[in-house]
This record gives C-alpha cells, structure tokens and sequence, in this order.
C-alpha cells in the first residue's frame, strides 16, 4: 500500500517469464500475456469478459472513451512494462475530456 495526501493506493509488482509452448506447441509473448489481462478484473469488480458484454448490451455500442486501459512499452527483446490506466483526460490544444 503507498499512501499520498487523499487516497492510500494498492500497488502490485507482477514479474514472470514467458515462452512455455502452450497446446498448439506455441510460444507466449508479451502481447499474450496483455490480452489475457484485460480487461483488468478490478475495474469492472465482476468477471470481465460476462461484464463488459453486459455493459455493451446495456450502453448500445456507445464509445466510453479512455476509462481503462495499460499505458507502458514493450521492448524489442519482449520485455515489457505496463500499468492500468484509470480515469484518464484526454487533452488537445481546445477540448479536455475525461474517461
């Protein structure tokens, strides 16, 4: 737990190895491992895939904008580095929006 001024945050450090052939004898990759992530069980606090299905149904396709997400990089050699997104802005030189 790291503590700021308004808010005490979970912060959660998660380092592996990927590359284990799975049953079609394929290779994961760190995009693999993104996919299967998301979307991020805390945000939606049900089971993601029945959720977001709900949700679609419930909101008629509508675009929700940039609510959740990963912002970080993946490397050249695989590694990566990833954090879920929450509430983002999205800012351009005459609007600012939120998510």
């Amino acid at each position: 737990i790291e503590s700021f001024a308004t808010v005490h945050q979970m912060v959660s450090t998660i380092r592996g190895t990927l590359g284990a052939p799975n049953n079609s004898n394929q290779h994961k990759n760190a995009m693999d491992a993104l996919i299967a992530c998301f979307p991020g069980g805390s945000m939606t606090g049900a089971p993601k895939v029945r959720t977001t299905e709900l949700l679609h149904g419930l909101e008629q396709g509508r675009n929700r904008g940039p609510y959740s997400g990963c912002l970080g990089y993946i490397s050249v050699d695989g590694s990566m580095d990833m954090n879920i997104v929450i509430r983002t802005a999205v800012v351009t030189p005459s609007t600012a929006t939120n998510g």
